[in-house]
């Protein structure tokens, strides 16, 4: 009989408790900072228009990233409204379901005792707190790339269970494909071919290769993002979009950051990453000989290790300089904990000194490290997240809107009247979204249309425009632009405000004629 703290519902409840206490604590609080409102407003445009195939941003088609996060915040603002809990719900809702799948294939592979430890391990990793709990789409990629690593590693190790078992597998990896791709498209590939290449080097054979649901799972869902991405293009045709930026974060003149990739990844993964050091070596090889299965474990944690080491190659490979991009490594990480923690608590799963290594990797205790966690999440909560939130462009935008619904109200503006941005999109567009709103709230919906109207800094902005909001700021050259062709005595500022970093102005045509359609 399975001892209670073994039982998988048991499990369950401690790996929940502790994605309450670190991912879901004043998840609303504070407006939207730093790019969720790249996220999360073109959500709401979505519901507002319909149009669920192409995400747009104040009408312009936005295609810097793929739709699945649109998707799901669009979805929960459905259930719970147009929030800010709402929109970050999804990541903490793709964080604690990451928790899940990490306990589930620690008990699989490490046995059902020590899954607990993968799990407890994904829930309180310090490096997913920030994108677990906002309106981002890392710990949605995370997920995706978590079920089909995870799932190329169940196919391809030595013994991968019965036919049934691997067309399950298939089908996770497929799902992990559809959500890795529609939330942040082929960035996180290197985390999936490096659990194909671990296993190809742990089991020293081009013959995983062969494995039928590898690539079924593969062919489904890179079907479903390709036919996805097929019918979006389709739907925009030649209409104009603000695309993807390339090059970004890939080799630049600063070496070193790209070289340093992999410690500095390491060191961010911290304390889950210490796993990683214990699979390698002789002892290790020993303790797999021992039986049929301990030769099965070993395999499972030399494959997560040397996925690791594979996938952060690959970006280093590529250029990447920002530790962001290599973080949904930590994926292949968690699920050690189950291994570290079984050799070092179960007599003869280790050598004795590697055990002792072990236990003094989950400070003699593997509950101490959940509270210490657990304090140092709401040390996060408090005070670096506090200050990120502070910085939110919401109460600006409210008094902009505000300004500018005195204007229309004192005839000041004469609708119907046309709002233009793009730096200030760029920059901060919560700003711009609150400021619609605001208008909205004063039954004036009807009056402004915003548009978010690309500009390059040589070219003149558009010609047709009532309202401008510009970023006037050191960090911008749109005003020089703008009053080259504007002229300083045919615009007034109704209002300015500072955002962070920013400095914000809307401008109202002095000679005011509306032009908008």
């Amino acid at each position: 009989m399975a001892r209670l703290h073994e039982r998988r519902w048991i499990q369950v409840c401690l790996v929940l408790l502790a994605c309450a206490a670190v991912l879901w604590p004043m998840l609303g609080r504070g407006g939207l900072a730093m790019t969720e409102a790249h996220r999360v407003l073109p959500a709401w445009e979505m519901l507002d228009t319909g149009d669920w195939l192409t995400p747009r941003m104040f009408g312009t088609p936005y295609l810097r990233k793929p739709p699945g996060m649109s998707w799901a915040i669009a979805a929960s603002s459905i259930a719970f409204g147009q929030t800010e809990w709402a929109a970050r719900a999804v990541s903490a809702s793709c964080a604690t379901i990451m928790a899940l799948v990490a306990l589930a294939f620690g008990r699989r592979w490490f046995g059902a005792r020590w899954g607990l430890g993968a799990g407890l391990a994904q829930a309180l990793a310090p490096i997913m707190w920030e994108s677990a709990r906002s309106a981002e789409i890392e710990a949605m990629h995370a997920l995706g790339l978590q079920l089909g690593a995870l799932a190329c590693i169940d196919l391809l190790r030595p013994k991968p269970g019965r036919k049934g078992a691997q067309l399950g597998m298939s089908l996770v990896l497929a799902l992990g494909v559809i959500v890795a791709g529609l939330s942040k498209g082929p960035v996180g590939a290197p985390v999936v071919l490096g659990a194909i290449g671990g296993a190809l080097i742990v089991r020293r054979s081009w013959r995983p290769l062969a494995t039928p649901g590898l690539w079924l799972g593969l062919a489904l869902g890179g079907g479903v993002v390709g036919g996805v991405f097929f019918a979006m293009a389709r739907a925009l045709g030649d209409e104009p979009a603000v695309r993807p930026l390339t090059g970004t974060h890939m080799w630049s003149d600063d070496v070193l950051p790209v070289l340093a990739l992999g410690a500095t990844v390491f060191l961010y993964a911290m304390p889950a990453s210490l796993a990683l050091l214990l699979p390698w070596g002789p002892d290790a090889r020993r303790e797999g000989d021992a039986s049929d299965q301990e030769q099965e474990r070993l395999a499972c944690a030399r494959m997560l290790a040397w996925a690791w080491v594979l996938s952060v190659l690959i970006w280093t490979s590529f250029g990447v300089s920002n530790p962001r991009y290599a973080m949904a490594g930590i994926v292949l990480i968690t699920p050690l904990a189950s291994y570290a923690l079984r050799g070092a608590f179960k007599d003869g799963a280790f050598s004795a000194t590697r055990a002792r290594i072990a236990r003094f990797m989950f400070l003699g205790r593997p509950a101490v490290w959940v509270f210490v966690l657990v304090g140092a999440g709401w040390v996060f909560i408090g005070s670096y997240e506090a200050s990120v939130r502070a910085s939110s462009g919401r109460d600006a935008g409210r008094r902009m809107g505000e300004a500018l619904v005195r204007a229309i109200e004192t005839g000041g503006v004469i609708p119907p009247a046309l709002l233009i941005a793009d730096d200030a999109i760029e920059a901060r567009p919560e700003v711009l979204g609150e400021i619609q709103r605001t208008v909205r709230s004063a039954g004036l919906a009807d009056q402004i249309t915003f548009r978010w109207t690309p500009w390059d800094e040589e070219e003149e902005p558009p010609e047709l425009w009532d309202l401008a909001l510009i970023r006037v700021d050191e960090g911008s050259k749109e005003l020089d632009s703008f009053r080259r062709a504007i002229g300083q005595d045919q615009v007034g500022i109704l209002d300015e405000q500072s955002v962070s970093k920013y400095r914000l102005r809307l401008y109202l045509r002095r000679s005011f004629e509306t032009v908008s359609p």
